[in-house]
């Protein structure tokens, strides 16, 4: 009994400030000296079956909270039922229930904010308002949120443009951000041309250049093989292969087995 004495004592010696205690009046008061406690605490109108709880941004705001479910219900950002209505730095007021500072300064709590990241909370305040800055080349409006990066490039469609690029085609309809760098659109109506390294007729995107040095053929060889079937290789790849022997080789064959 001494030791229970000794720990009841320690535990209501150390508060500076103040202290809530939680329990059941009921369990605890078959303890003299808890029971002297709570006599105490009684005659001082200071228990209760609720705990008071102080908004931080809005004291007048009453919370009582009687089970672990009320502080969820009642307090789910640490802050009270109302707006928090504090200015974020892009001058709109924060429009997410009330919560903790620490989600606006979080850069000084560099340590919490890492541990939530890490359980998939985002621990920064993001804006809600409509995103009000002006896109580079164009007077679209953006579309996002405010506590959202802009695009780097407009997305808006611009319809019946009808560009007449420099091979001929016309493309009808344009994205904004090409409309405003034309010079790097490129054509991507298929076409058909011939390969002049090997004369092969290919399908090819319009801007794809097959006199270029660098292309490598996509038609395939199709010569027939010693066993009869049909060469599947690219024609690059055995025209590179009778420049290192001075032949037609065909490492192996890519048709099944008949």
């Amino acid at each position: 009994m001494s030791s229970c004495v000794g720990r009841i004592n320690v535990l209501l010696s150390r508060a500076k400030h103040g202290m809530y205690i939680i329990g059941n009046t009921k369990t605890s008061g078959g303890i003299p000296m808890w029971a002297e406690v709570i006599n105490i605490l009684k005659e001082g109108d200071n228990v209760d079956k609720t705990l008071g709880l102080c908004c931080p941004r809005h004291p007048w705001v009453s919370i009582e909270v009687a089970t672990p479910e009320d502080f969820q219900r009642f307090s789910p950002e640490g802050g009270c039922d109302l707006q928090c209505d504090r200015p974020l730095k892009c001058g709109h007021k924060c429009g997410t229930k009330c919560h903790s500072d620490i989600r606006h300064d979080s850069k000084q709590f560099p340590s919490l904010k890492l541990l939530l990241r890490t359980n998939c909370v985002d621990l920064d305040v993001r804006c809600l308002q409509p995103c009000e800055r002006p896109k580079s080349g164009c007077e679209h409006v953006c579309k996002k949120y405010c506590g959202d990066k802009c695009d780097k490039r407009c997305e808006e469609t611009l319809l019946d443009v009808n560009l007449v690029l420099p091979c001929g085609h016309i493309i009808k309809d344009l994205k904004c951000w090409q409309f405003q760098a034309q010079e790097s659109i490129e054509c991507m109506v298929t076409v058909r041309r011939t390969v002049p390294k090997c004369e092969h007729a290919v399908i090819v995107r319009c801007h794809e250049d097959v006199e270029a040095e660098e292309y490598v053929c996509t038609a395939n060889c199709a010569e027939t093989l010693k066993c009869g079937h049909s060469c599947k290789f690219f024609v690059a790849e055995t025209v590179e292969l009778s420049l290192i022997v001075g032949r037609h080789v065909h490492v192996r064959p890519l048709q099944e087995n008949a």
